[in-house]
């Protein structure tokens, strides 16, 4: 596969050069391009991620689509207010190391803002909000998911297409072979045709065929099992809770949350740097920044919530039970008291 040399980023936010806001609908996707459906499976992903935090009083510079898309894609956004309005920008961080190693300048170019490569001071006049500790994003989260997912995709294309046709033909001279390639490509495309060509007769009368075998429905529900696996880690890494059944079978409620703890760590730790970054914003900028709250929402929120409700239930059962213990030792020494 060609490596993406484009920024996605800027594809995203422009409409003249996006391809997703330009979509032809008439055309079919194209299995054979990898790159074709490595941009799909990313920017579907993006879609989804885009929804995990829900911002509340941004200002009218900030839109949450983008803000959000920086910190996913870029792995952090730089804060910086400029002529009494506050903005969330990408640029470079360097400067001289602090003592833990870390940049204490952010360099950024903004044509809008006639900024040219302008420094400012990290925690004195900007604030660098990172995606997570290693300011990765998720695009290496998203890459790794959607080249499995395009393997996936290619394969069961190929078995789909190789079930309309069960018998390979054996050419034995160019003018055979291209007939042959003909009647292949018809099926590939989805058409009804006919090859014809006498040397594709043996001598007693008989069409030279070799059988492929019946295993396609077999490599077929494979495939399927596999592309849900995928998806399912992919969904367990972001933090959204979808279980890949491989038994078969109907599982139970205790299986359905043996994964809930490996779904909290990285969003956990999105949140913690949202909110550390946030806070030092309201230091800085004051009443700039004083109404913006963000919180989980959709699925997240939905899981967290759960597992709050859970954990109330089982603090009330232990509570219970405690009382229970207290009371049955309670009367146990009036027992022997009498």
């Amino acid at each position: 596969m060609e490596e993406y040399n484009g920024n996605i980023f800027k594809e995203l936010i422009d409409d003249k050069k996006s391809s997703i806001l330009s979509l032809k609908a008439r055309r079919p996707m194209d299995f054979e391009n990898k790159n074709i459906l490595f941009q799909y499976h990313m920017r579907t992903m993006l879609n989804k991620e885009n929804q995990i935090f829900d911002w509340k009083g941004l200002p009218d510079t900030i839109p949450k689509r983008v803000l959000e898309l920086q910190l996913i894609v870029h792995g952090y956004t730089i804060f910086i207010e400029f002529k009494g309005k506050l903005y969330a920008l990408y640029g470079a961080l360097g400067g001289r190391f602090d003592y833990n190693y870390m940049p204490t300048k952010a360099i950024i170019s903004n044509p809008y803002l006639n900024l040219d490569r302008h420094e400012f001071e990290i925690n004195k006049n900007c604030v660098v909000m990172p995606n997570d500790t290693m300011y990765l994003g998720l695009i290496p989260v998203n890459r790794y998911y959607a080249t499995q997912l395009i393997e996936n995709d290619q394969s069961l294309n190929c078995v789909l297409i190789n079930a309309r046709l069960t018998d390979l033909l054996e050419a034995r001279d160019e003018d055979s072979k291209k007939s042959l390639e003909d009647l292949v490509q018809a099926r590939k495309d989805g058409k009804l045709s006919v090859a014809y060509d006498k040397n594709f007769f043996t001598d007693d009368g008989n069409i030279n065929a070799m059988p492929i075998g019946d295993r396609s429905s077999n490599t077929i529900v494979q495939l399927i099992e596999h592309k849900q696996y995928i998806k399912g880690s992919f969904y367990n890494e972001i933090g959204i809770q979808s279980n890949y059944n491989m038994k078969r079978e109907t599982i139970t409620s205790n299986e359905n949350i043996l994964n809930v703890d490996s779904l909290l760590p990285l969003v956990d730790d999105m949140k913690e740097k949202r909110q550390v970054a946030l806070d030092k914003l309201k230091e800085i900028f004051g009443e700039l920044a004083n109404g913006i709250s963000f919180d989980f929402s959709s699925s997240w929120k939905k899981l967290r919530d759960e597992i709050t409700i859970k954990e109330n239930i089982e603090e009330e059962k232990e509570d219970n039970k405690n009382s229970n213990q207290l009371e049955k030792e309670k009367n146990d020494e009036n027992k022997e008291t009498e």
